[in-house]
């Protein structure tokens, strides 16, 4: 005889992960309002988050993406936060097709610099996604 056991889907993380992007969402349109592009006399900027909650580490984090579109440039910014101690965990800035890119990291001991954006996926993919 062959039996099966399906275990539920857990109701506390999952509960987490909303309250995690309730969240967000409120701390964006604090920030930014509804309206996710606006314009200068210079540039377009476009800007989105996602968030995260992290099992792992209990946390929700949120990834905020700018893309500042001028008339020769594109500069794109992102930046890592942690929700709920409303604290900076790193930024990202760099260019369209040129080596300008700037990133750091100011968790654990010091700050992390690193020199791409390859690099900075790296370095958020422990607060943005879940081990495996």
């Amino acid at each position: 005889m062959i039996s099966y056991c399906f275990s539920e889907p857990n109701k506390v993380e999952s509960e987490l992960r909303e309250r995690c992007g309730k969240r967000t969402e409120e701390i964006w349109k604090k920030k930014f309002g509804i309206d996710d592009i606006s314009n200068t006399k210079d540039a377009q900027i476009i800007s989105k988050y996602e968030n995260h909650y992290n099992a792992t580490l209990d946390k929700c984090f949120y990834l905020t993406r700018s893309d500042i579109i001028g008339k020769k440039k594109v500069t794109k910014v992102e930046r890592l936060f942690d929700v709920d101690e409303n604290k900076e965990y790193g930024r990202f800035t760099g260019g369209n097709g040129d080596t300008f890119h700037i990133c750091v990291m100011f968790v654990g001991k010091g700050t992390h610099k690193c020199s791409s954006e390859d690099e900075w996926r790296v370095l958020i993919k422990q607060y943005m996604e879940d081990a495996n």
